[in-house]
């Protein structure tokens, strides 16, 4: 099956390239991020968005970071390991005119933080099943944020995931959880350095 057959169509919510039409790869290895949730994420950020440095991490279509920029994000930097996601995301950057401020990056997200640079603004949407618990991409990242010096200070970080995981802010050295709420389906938490 060709990429064009494989995908489907989101729409920017806001900004200067509202209602303009985005690709998505179809099929099970990306779930788009609700316009609700990214309506809520950027109703949170609104004030911090302008000239932001915003990463989106397990990108999938990229809708997040698109958004950002959309809204008056400096750049944005796409982190996916899935070739189809990276490509559909490349292509949305093209056809939108962002190529001069936005990178798409392929590979193992965890390992891939060290070499990415600092950010403002960073959206977290790791895929998540209800039923299989036992490993958590969002605990592995979240640790390996709070260890380093992805975030900037004053900076902020969104986590996407399901209703069943609770991150440990306990642990945390250099992140305060600032809210948790339920967003539809997913329950998205906010954290600030």
């Amino acid at each position: 099956m060709k990429l064009e057959e494989q995908i489907a169509m989101l729409q920017i919510i806001g900004g200067k390239l509202k209602r303009k039409k985005l690709k998505s790869p179809k099929g099970l290895n990306t779930r788009p991020t609700s316009s609700r949730l990214r309506e809520t994420v950027f109703d949170i950020c609104q004030q911090e968005i302008e000239r932001a440095r915003f990463l989106d991490l397990f990108s999938g279509s990229g809708s997040m970071g698109i958004e950002a920029l959309s809204r008056g994000a400096g750049s944005a930097v796409f982190v996916d390991h899935d070739r189809g996601s990276i490509r559909c995301i490349q292509e949305n950057i093209q056809e939108l005119g962002l190529a001069d401020c936005a990178r798409a990056v392929i590979g193992d997200v965890i390992k891939l933080l060290p070499k990415l640079g600092t950010f403002d603004v960073i959206y977290v949407d790791p895929p998540y099943f209800e039923k299989n618990r036992d490993f958590s991409h969002s605990a592995e990242v979240l640790k390996a944020i709070d260890q380093s010096d992805l975030l900037a200070h004053g900076g902020m970080l969104f986590i996407e995931d399901s209703r069943s995981w609770e991150p440990d802010s306990g642990s945390l050295k250099t992140l305060r959880l600032k809210s948790s709420r339920k967003v539809g389906r997913s329950m998205l938490h906010q954290f600030e350095r």
